[in-house]
């Protein structure tokens, strides 16, 4: 999980985190202090805008997504994959091995199968509630020089996008 947690940081974190820090630097912002708290928030907030997408491209509705899910059928590392792989039995990481990566209707119906088997809808719905309660957290003691607006703004947009 910390690989890939290291990789959807450096994907999807780091471009809202350089938004706003270019954004602040632009508002005349200098303080190193506010610099690390606005990055410690926005990575946070790109790993879980990553996770998110990784849980919407496999159960969310595609007419409100507008995209079809793809990512087990192209065998995509996902949160849903390693969670996934993290809980399951042997004779689960067995079907994984098997279904996982394979372009047909039916391996990918047999992974979501594996997949509710596993709760992790259960697993996520719980993350994405204690993500936004620690984020608040987190934004809330944020230095008086920073508008934690700003990070609960980019907090609306994508917390419970379409799913």
């Amino acid at each position: 999980m910390e690989q890939y947690k290291t990789i959807a940081i450096h994907k999807t974190g780091s471009g809202y985190y350089l938004t706003i820090a270019s954004a602040l630097h632009l508002a005349g912002y200098t303080s190193p202090e506010i610099f690390q708290q606005a990055k410690e928030i926005l990575l946070d907030i790109g790993l879980f805008f990553q996770i998110q997408d990784d849980f919407i491209d496999c159960f969310g509705d595609p007419k409100l997504t507008g995209k079809i899910g793809t990512d087990i059928k192209d065998g995509k590392c996902t949160w849903l994959s390693v969670t996934c792989v993290q809980r399951a039995t042997d004779a689960q990481k067995e079907i994984m091995r098997e279904y996982f990566g394979k372009d047909d209707t039916k391996a990918v119906a047999r992974v979501k199968q594996l997949y509710e088997e596993l709760c992790l809808p259960d697993i996520y719905a719980t993350y994405e509630e204690e993500f936004s309660k620690r984020i608040k957290r987190q934004i809330d003691q944020i230095s008086q020089k920073i508008p934690g607006k700003i990070f609960l703004f980019i907090l609306d947009k994508i917390f419970k996008r379409n799913l």
